[in-house]
């Protein structure tokens, strides 16, 4: 079994970056495919190697595999005839398959960075696969108008998202054409066979009292 060992790291000048999807779905039997594309070093340095690590709820993670810059493969043998791991170096990609997916590999999934000093020293967001036999079903989206007199120059607009299944949604946020990043999102609440979801954004006073256009979806 391989110890994982967490660090933090400074990026000094530089950034180091992989970026994967946040969220998929998926019915028992089925198969995924996650990709994840890396910046800031090279996949073909023997020094590192790109992998993906998974947390399921309640318990430890598990590592997958991972692949060194000059082509060794190291997979968990508990996990290897599930998941699938390939390479695009020149896309800068890695790409993990999994086959036959059941509700027990419901969980958040992570591209890493592994260094040849034993240690995951980059880690993407995650991305959280759901494996559910529920039907898919979309959101009902709402706007929520800020409620009473906020002090200082800022006010929160808030977003209700309801009805839908499986508990995947991404809340997006723009500010006429311009996407807003600086918002929250709150995890997904079951009522029923269906959840909801809120998200909020903190915008400039003049720009709400102007009568700016913002949109979340």
């Amino acid at each position: 079994m391989m110890e994982i060992m967490l660090i933090s790291v400074s990026t000094g000048v530089y950034s180091i970056d992989l970026i994967q999807p946040e969220s998929r779905s998926v019915q028992p039997g089925q198969s995924l495919t996650i990709t994840c594309r890396v910046s800031g070093y090279s996949m073909t340095d023997d020094s590192y190697a790109t992998g993906w690590i998974r947390q399921r709820e309640g318990k430890a993670m598990d590592w997958i595999s991972h692949q060194w810059g000059g082509g060794t493969l190291r997979q968990n043998d508990d996990l290897k005839n599930k998941f699938s791991y390939s390479r695009d170096t020149s896309a800068r990609t890695a790409t993990i398959t999994g086959q036959n997916l059941q509700m027990e590999d419901t969980a958040v999934y992570y591209c890493v960075r592994y260094h040849c000093d034993y240690a995951f020293d980059y880690w993407g967001k995650g991305t959280m696969v759901t494996v559910t036999s529920a039907t898919s079903t979309g959101p009902t989206v709402f706007p929520l108008v800020p409620c009473g007199t906020e002090s200082g120059d800022m006010v929160t607009l808030g977003c209700l998202a309801t009805g839908f299944n499986p508990p995947v949604v991404t809340f997006l946020w723009r500010k006429g054409s311009t996407p807003l990043t600086d918002f929250i999102q709150y995890p997904a609440v079951q009522k029923g066979n269906v959840y909801t979801g809120v998200s909020q954004v903190r915008v400039r006073k003049q720009d709400w009292n102007a009568r700016q256009n913002f949109q979340c979806q």
